[in-house]
């Protein structure tokens, strides 16, 4: 059986066909699998960056409060912004947890920010249910005895609202050190002066 130059060459341009489907193919999925990843990454960062947004917003709200703490009579004008942006931030949360898991890293140090946060706001709460207090009892005796029992709470809530604080700030600073870590640029030396 003799081969002619022309099936060589037939067989030659099949194979070379095949190959460049095969090429053509892997370079596709190569290429829709970094268009994923990227897209992927471009989510994660949005949530990320939303976060972030709304733990600056927290951390503002708790720097009022915390100036705020030894005057209850002015806490009321805080609480509220303080309360929305620990809602905020709930939001955040979820957010968080459905993109990494409920056991991510990144999720458990926001999640501690919000419980931070949120004890914060209860105790403030707290602190603006029992300002007036004793206020219209009859007797002198009761009513020092209440206002004793005020000023005992308000020294409590303040120390909640100083511990906390500071636990919440700790969890931001955990959860932006995370954030970065996962999905911030990654700069070479010379390209971040």
């Amino acid at each position: 059986m003799s081969v002619s130059a022309g099936n060589v060459v037939a067989v030659i341009a099949a194979g070379a066909a095949i190959i460049a489907v095969v090429v053509g193919w892997i370079q596709t999925s190569k290429t829709l699998r970094q268009n994923r990843e990227l897209a992927d990454l471009d989510a994660v960062r949005s949530v990320l960056d939303e976060a972030v947004v709304g733990l600056l917003d927290a951390s503002t709200q708790i720097t009022k409060v915390q100036k705020l703490k030894e005057r209850p009579d002015s806490l009321m004008s805080v609480w509220a912004a303080a309360d929305l942006a620990g809602k905020r931030i709930s939001v955040d949360l979820e957010r968080l947890k459905v993109r990494f898991g409920v056991a991510h890293p990144i999720v458990k140090s926001f999640e501690e920010a919000v419980v931070a946060c949120s004890s914060v706001t209860s105790a403030v709460d707290r602190m603006i249910e029992h300002k007036g207090v004793g206020m219209d009892l009859r007797s002198n005796e009761e009513r020092a005895t209440q206002d004793a029992e005020l000023a005992a709470w308000r020294e409590e809530g303040a120390g909640i609202i100083e511990r906390e604080s500071e636990h919440f700030e700790t969890e931001r600073r955990r959860f932006l050190e995370a954030a970065h870590a996962l999905a911030g640029a990654k700069l070479r030396a010379s390209e971040t002066a």
